[in-house]
Order: structure tokens, then sequence, then C-alpha cells
């Protein structure tokens, strides 16, 4: 199998301001959130002066990103506690809690010809996106190579307009209730999908299309619906240091429709500050915060219906975030993360935001241990359990581990 730990770097497609990117060398520009650790670390060719040089690549796969498994509350017996995720080689797992609350995974194949970037679980749904332009949709509990896909789709080649240069997702998301996905490419274009259509060699457009600008989408996430509504609200993080929140809920769906005001309505957060990509984005479960995160080692936490300054703010200094979760109560925000002044430590790091007054939101102490290798992936199994992956080389069963707090 080809060592593809270079596969992402392109020419930058946009202008090029040095101060505004996390690690830039000769118009090449990396966002983060979910794009492979591996790559990210060597790819930081020039980083910025408070991080040092980049480590060695090392050759233990190590998962990369994570997804919780929500359980069906109608399901009795309750089925065992899983997660998702996708490491820095080829592969894919589904890691099943056993009885001393440890993790031992299986391997969940999938049908990209290059690295997995993203994996999201939603309703026994499991979405991946890769390198490879693609999007694909697989049933949880029907894994393994000969198990078709219930959604298959590529991008276009009219989304790599420059020759040479193709089209790469590197985010996605999946709906609640897994009928609609997300694509985030390194063009900055966003694709809305129907997972409904089913797979085939001639599959049908996308829905509908949004962009922002030319910078790579380096964040998605849906925003909370009513019940029994579909979703028609996300929102997005790009390179360029931007948050928007996307409303098309009056905007008609058609054959590669692409969504005009004043139909469309477009809300940008300002980051005025913000010299780096944001990197990772987490809302709770009303739709009413929106929490973004990126390579310098800031939090921000918005009220949605106030676009101008976060409610509340954390300044991490010399910290690599990765990604952001919050609890299923909506009172714990726990933050991946990196150090980036000693690369092989990461930590996770739990704050109360149950305050909207409380300026920074207070930690939880004590936090996790601190974990070899940096941490990559972040979600929470309840209110009082925090999973993550590490990148430990001792072997898979420390690659994922639970925190009670």
């Amino acid at each position: 199998m080809p060592d593809e730990s270079h596969e992402s770097p392109q020419n930058h497609c946009g202008s090029v301001d040095p101060e505004r990117r996390a690690f830039l060398r000769g118009g090449l520009s990396l966002v983060g959130g979910t794009v492979l650790a591996s790559a990210a670390l060597e790819l930081l060719c020039e980083p910025a002066p408070a991080f040092g040089a980049p480590p060695a690549r090392s050759k233990q796969n190590r998962p990369t990103c994570l997804a919780v498994v929500v359980p069906d509350p109608a399901e009795n017996p309750p089925p065992p506690q899983r997660v998702l995720t996708c490491e820095d080689g080829f592969k894919l797992f589904l890691w099943t809690m056993n009885s001393t609350g440890g993790f031992d995974p299986t391997k969940f194949d999938k049908e990209h010809v290059k690295k997995a970037s993203y994996v999201t679980v939603s309703r026994n749904m499991v979405l991946t996106a890769s390198f490879d332009g693609t999007l694909i949709v697989r049933a949880l509990n029907n894994p393994g190579a000969n198990a078709p896909p219930v959604f298959n789709r590529h991008l276009d080649a009219a989304f790599a307009p420059a020759a040479g240069r193709k089209a790469e997702v590197f985010v996605a998301a999946l709906s609640a209730d897994g009928t609609r996905a997300l694509s985030g490419d390194n063009f900055g274009n966003i694709l809305y999908w129907d997972t409904n259509v089913p797979a085939g060699p001639n599959p049908p457009p996308f829905l509908n299309k949004f962009k922002d600008a030319n910078e790579w989408v380096s964040a998605l996430s849906f925003m909370p619906e009513l019940p029994n509504t579909v979703q028609k609200r996300f929102i997005s993080g790009h390179e360029n240091g931007k948050m928007v929140l996307w409303d098309f809920r009056n905007v008609p769906q058609g054959e590669n429709v692409v969504p005009a005001p004043p139909l469309l309505v477009k809300t940008e957060f300002a980051h005025p500050t913000n010299k780096y990509p944001i990197n990772a984005i987490a809302t709770d479960s009303h739709g009413s915060i929106v929490v973004s995160a990126d390579f310098d080692g800031l939090v921000r936490i918005w009220d949605v219906g106030n676009n101008a300054n976060p409610r509340q703010f954390l300044e991490l200094s010399d910290q690599i975030i990765w990604r952001i979760a919050i609890s299923p109560d909506d009172q714990t925000l726990a933050v991946a993360m990196q150090d980036g002044l000693n690369r092989k430590v990461g930590r996770v790091r739990l704050f109360d935001i149950s305050n909207p007054a409380a300026q920074p939101p207070p930690e939880k102490m004590p936090p996790p241990q601190d974990e070899n290798g940096g941490v990559m992936g972040v979600g929470f199994l309840d209110d009082h359990n925090v999973v993550y992956t590490t990148g430990d080389s001792r072997g898979a069963a420390d690659q994922i581990k639970v925190f009670n707090f």
C-alpha cells in the first residue's frame, strides 16, 4: 500500500496572507480539524513561531477522528457502548465497550481508495469522507467488504478548476436522522446530499451547493432542528478564520441547485483577531450555542443569536486544538489538543459552560491524564463520561480511553 502521508498538499487557490495561516510554506496551507493528524504534522514545514519543529512521523497508526454511537433508547436490552474511529492509515474501526470498561476494536471495512479523513455516525448510519473526494454512507450493523454502501458519491471534476488538482473532502456531517449529509472540500464548496438516494454507478447530483470563498472548508456541523423536520441549517468553519451559519429552509431543492439571496440566509460570526483556520465546531442540543476552535489555542463560545461577539472565550496557550465536543446535557465542553511545544504530549480538558456569565468558563478538575502522541478525537458517552483517542503505541487497547468526571 503506498505511503500517502503527503496526499493533501496543494497550491492555495485563494489569496495568501501569511498572518492568517496556521501553517504555511511556499503557498501551501493546511486546514486542521479532521484532516489526518500524521499528514498535518508532516506538513508543518514552517510552523507558527509559537510551535517547535515537527517531529518525525511515527510508524504507529493512531486514531485521528472519533464518533460516538448514540444507542436507540427503544433497544432492550440496551446495546454496549460503541465508538468509531478512522486512523492515519487506511482503516476504520468500530470499538465496543467490554466488561472491564475498556474498548475492543473490530475492523469496519470501507471502500475509499485513499485515506479516510472523517467519520461520523447517526441513526445507525456511518458516514466517511476521504482524500479521494468521496462520501460514503454505510449501515452500522452491516459492515464488511461484501455489504454495499447505502450512499456513495464522488465529487465532480468541475470542483477542481486548476489543472492537475483534485477535489478532496476533509470534513463532512450527517443529519440527526441520517437522511442528509454535508461535505466540504479544498475549493470552498459545501454540498448538501440526500442519503436516501441509493448508491449506483450513475449517482444523481447533490441537492444544493454553498460557497463562501475559495478557502478550504475545515469544519462542518448540522444545527439541531425541531423533531420531524428536515435539517436545513448548518455551521461551517473555513481556512480564512471565518465561521458561517447557513439557513436554507426556504431554498428550493433540485438538480444542482445553487441557492441565491434572499432565499438563503447566511450569517458570519466575527473572528476579527483570528489568524488561523476554524479547526473544529460543536453545537449544543438545542441549536442555541455554537463553539468554535482553531489551531492557535483559541476557543469561542457563541450564542447563535449574537454573531458580533462570543459570550465566552478560552485562550489555551501553545495548544493545537484538534476536536471539541459538548456533553448531552449541554453543561460540559471537552477540548482535545496537542501540546504545541512538546508534540509528543496530548490532553483533554473539560470546562463548565453551564453559566454564560463565567469568563472564562471554569475548568473541571482534575482533568484526564496527559497522553502520549496527542489527542485527536473526543466525544461524550453520557453527561459524565468522556471518551477520547490517544497516540499510544503500546497497543490498540490503549488508544481509546474513558474518563469519568
